[in-house]
């Protein structure tokens, strides 16, 4: 038994859409888009990419200045795929020297861990005990952990005896 009389819907308006037009007896000369405001950004984008190539190169010059590093293109690949990096490690660099000495080498390697990820490995090249280079590294830690930026987590910090 229904209890209410009248007739009951759910709300909706089912009334079938208007057709519309398929044919115009008139024919119009097609209109160019208007040009995208953000269109000019690639206007100069060969000439951009081009300036960031040799500014990168430039960063590459002067790390070659304070780091060893391989023949291979490991490192300088590493450095390419991490633009961040670069600039660290020069702004590292007087650190280093200043806690490891002026006449310390550092070298430059890249490592790859057991699920494949790589870092970027800066070892001084020690001469000396155990106790002096901890104690040095020690020194240039309290700097660096003061100085994270985005990327640092790929670049690790360490010595080797000689």
């Amino acid at each position: 038994m229904n209890a209410y009389q009248e007739v009951q819907t759910s709300g909706n308006s089912w009334v079938p859409p208007a057709c519309n037009v398929q044919y115009t007896s008139t024919q119009e000369s097609p209109t160019l888009p208007a040009p995208q405001p953000y269109a000019a950004i690639f206007n100069s984008l060969e000439r951009q990419m081009s300036a960031f190539a040799i500014e990168h190169e430039a960063f590459l010059q002067e790390i070659r200045k304070h780091f060893v590093m391989p023949a291979g293109y490991s490192v300088t690949t590493f450095l390419t795929e991490h633009r961040s990096l670069p600039q660290t490690l020069l702004e590292a660099a007087g650190h280093l020297k200043e806690c490891f000495g002026a006449d310390a080498v550092f070298r430059l390697r890249t490592t790859v861990d057991e699920l494949g990820s790589r870092t970027l490995e800066a070892a001084v090249v020690w001469p000396g005990g155990v106790g002096d280079v901890r104690t040095a590294l020690a020194k240039f830690d309290d700097w660096w952990l003061a100085q994270l930026r985005p990327g640092a987590g790929y670049l690790t910090f360490t010595y080797e005896l000689v």
